[in-house]
This record gives C-alpha cells, structure tokens and sequence, in this order.
C-alpha cells in the first residue's frame, strides 16, 4: 500500500481537530467517538498530530514524544484493543524547568518516574530497533512526568485517549546527562515523597529496555510520515506505577541510579 492510499484512508474529518482542540476533549461526558463514530486508531493517532500543530499558537512548538502503558501493570488500564504501549506529543507547555514550584492544582497531581532521553539525530522509520534508538540519542536523563489526575478521562475509549495524548501533564528533565551508551534495564529507581520512601524499583519495568521503547515510540509516527528530529526529547513511560500525591504534598524527589537526583517542588 502506498503512503497516498495510507493517508487517505487514515485521515479524519476537520471537525474532529476542532473537538480535540476545544476544551470539549476534555471536560465533562463527551468522547471522540461522539462526534466520530467508527474511528479508528490510526485514524485517532493522525486526529492527535494534526490538533497539535493546530495548537501551536497556544501550546508552543512540538518539542517530542511520550510513551504510556509501557509497564506490565499499566497495561491493565485502558480498553483490551487499545494499543499498548501508546505514544503523545509533547509541546513546549509540557515542559517544566524544577526549580519552578508547581502551582495548586483545580484536581490532584500524580508522578511517574521515567526515562527521559535527548535525540543527538534524525530518528526516521517504521522498522526500527533498538540500535538504531540508541545510537540516535545524546543523552539521557532522570525524568518526572507530573499528571492532572481527571477521573472522568478513565472512562474514555481507547480511541479518545490515543487522540488527546498529550492532554496535559508536565516533565520534568535532570540537568545531570547519562550517555547513551548506558545499559539502563537495571538503573535502580526510588520515589520519595516529602521524605519519605514511597516505591522503587528498575528502568526495565518500563518496556523492558528504555531504548526498545524509544524505538516503538520512532516507529509508531514513523507511520504518520513523522520522526525524532535533533533536540526533540522523548519519555519512554513509567518506571514505577503511577503515585497519586497526597493533598499539600510540598516535594517529591527521584533517586535514580548513575542518573542522579531530580527533585520538583509543589505550592503549599
């Protein structure tokens, strides 16, 4: 089949980027498969990337990747057809620089500790491997994905949830830079919450091998005629489940192995 005929058959109607681009996508009971019915999920990837570059103005540029529902455990969450691992595109306002503290928050924040890497070079392809990621990257640091906890969105189809991805959590990067050319299945991994130890665990129970996500991640909208260009960033998913944090949590700390220390700190 070729990328033309691919196309055709994955694109989607303008009035489904315009719901994902409205505070609909969001809030109270609707779903995308309301106002596309039969949808399906390379359809709701194509709905994803479009809506982010309509969003540009007001989320900044494309700044990477993500991948979700990488561990053993997370896949239990989500609809059984849904694709798992699943990826989303990270634009500026994810970003989040730790000496900021987070401000208080309309729903509660939950932290996963992850992988975060910086691409050294283009990362373009559909049958990529984890080589191929690894001698892609130029860095690769202690990460915090930091959530809006919306407990309506666990209703959602799995086609809503591929389509609004990124919808709104912030990462935050360690200064400290890890070469590529670690081996990071064993990198231990501890959550401190206010100063208290809260899980800990190892980079592989994310997926595995952070770079075999990271391959997935470059093969997945390597499909959609997409890369990982130089400088991109990229979050290879959740190392330990997700922690929900306790009202007036003041600091959460990841102690990561060769990694380093990151810290974030919260409003009181």
């Amino acid at each position: 089949m070729n990328n033309r005929t691919e196309s055709s058959m994955n694109a989607v109607p303008a009035d489904v980027v315009d719901y994902l681009a409205s505070a609909r996508s969001l809030e109270g009971e609707s779903d995308i498969l309301d106002v596309a019915p039969g949808l399906t999920y390379p359809q709701a990837y194509r709905a994803q990337f479009e809506s982010k570059v309509r969003q540009a103005g007001a989320n900044g540029p494309i700044i990477g990747y993500q991948a979700s529902l990488t561990s053993e455990g997370a896949k239990r969450f989500g609809p059984p057809d849904m694709p798992k691992p699943y990826m989303g595109t990270l634009q500026l306002r994810n970003w989040h620089h730790a000496p900021v503290p987070f401000p208080k928050a309309a729903v509660p924040y939950g932290v996963e500790c992850e992988i975060g890497m910086r691409m050294a070079r283009r990362l373009s392809g559909t049958a990529l491997t984890a080589v191929d990621a690894r001698q892609a990257v130029a860095s690769v640091h202690a990460a915090f994905e930091i959530v809006p906890l919306y407990p309506h969105l666990a209703k959602r189809s799995g086609q809503h949830m591929v389509a609004i991805h990124n919808f709104g959590s912030s990462i935050v990067f360690s200064q400290h830079r890890g070469s590529a050319e670690l081996d990071l299945v064993q990198e231990p991994v501890e959550l401190f919450v206010d100063g208290k130890r809260v899980a800990s665990g190892v980079a592989g129970n994310s997926g595995g091998d952070p770079f075999v996500v990271l391959a997935e991640i470059a093969n997945t909208i390597g499909a959609h005629g997409l890369a990982l260009e130089p400088g991109m960033v990229v979050m290879t998913g959740s190392i330990l489940p997700p922690h929900p944090l306790p009202a007036g949590t003041r600091r959460i700390e990841g102690r990561f192995g060769r990694l380093g220390t990151l810290g974030a700190e919260f409003d009181a």
